[in-house]
């Protein structure tokens, strides 16, 4: 893992399934994650995604698959306990070298000439990196054209082995099984307008008034960040080298990492 020089050949922004897709195509780039999480787009948002089965995989998307069902994070019908994840993803990051850097701020990015110049701060402070291509898959920063919408997700324990779930609230909330018994997602859509407070509260006002089949229930854990929903294609750009490849625009980790292989690839 070397993230110490100040020019890698491709530097790609967010530690997404698509971000780390990508840096295995390439072993000459760099991850930037402003946060101390990866694949927080799946993972943190509790949005364990749809398709794992039917997802076409290169060997690396195969080995990455293989060790999620092995571990039994993942079953034979494709239901993932999806917080399972992360763990195995910061082994892989360490077991294999990957340069990453996380809790790193991208604070500009300037074309030069036909590179581009990434500023970054982080614990040492600001740095100044140059690249020959950005690719940016961080769904907060996606063209605002791609966005179809977003939801506040929470992780529910209904204390039931064997699960029937109730009637939905038709557009106000959809419920998904989790892997583990008795364990359910709750996806509650909000305006993509709504910050994080207002989209808090939206929540708790629904969660208070929730229907009376599901009052035996409890909030195990809100996802630390939204679950966004993304159209894929990338618009016309002006900008040779730089790409946007938000990862939230793919149905489950497996499709958004084996997206960033292609894009890695320059494909």
């Amino acid at each position: 893992m070397i993230t110490n020089r100040d020019y890698f050949p491709t530097v790609i922004l967010g530690a997404t399934f698509a971000g780390l897709g990508a840096a295995y195509a390439n072993e000459e780039s760099l991850v930037m994650e402003r946060t101390s999480f990866v694949g927080h787009e799946f993972i943190n948002s509790f949005h364990p995604g749809v398709g794992w089965h039917e997802t076409a995989l290169t060997e690396k998307g195969m080995k990455l698959k293989q060790e999620l069902m092995e571990r039994g994070v993942m079953s034979d019908e494709g239901s993932v306990h999806i917080p399972a994840v992360a763990p195995i993803l910061y082994n892989k990051i360490i077991q294999d070298s990957l340069s990453v850097l996380l809790q790193t701020e991208v604070t500009e990015i300037v074309s030069a000439g036909n590179s581009w110049e990434v500023t970054v701060y982080n614990n040492s402070g600001f740095r100044r990196i140059k690249t020959d291509r950005v690719i940016d898959t961080r769904p907060e920063m996606a063209p605002t054209e791609l966005l179809r919408s977003k939801s506040l997700n929470a992780l529910l324990n209904c204390g039931e082995e064997e699960l029937v779930l109730p009637e939905e609230i038709r557009g106000q909330a959809h419920l998904v099984k989790g892997k583990l018994k008795g364990e359910i997602i709750l996806k509650f859509p909000v305006d993509v307008k709504d910050d994080w407070f207002v989209s808090r509260q939206k929540l708790h006002q629904f969660w208070v008034n929730r229907p009376e089949a599901w009052k035996a229930w409890t909030i195990s854990a809100i996802s630390g960040c939204f679950e966004w929903r993304h159209d894929q294609g990338e618009p016309a750009s002006a900008s040779p080298g730089r790409v946007s490849l938000p990862s939230s625009a793919y149905r489950n980790p497996l499709e958004a990492f084996e997206a960033g292989l292609a894009a890695g690839r320059g494909k």
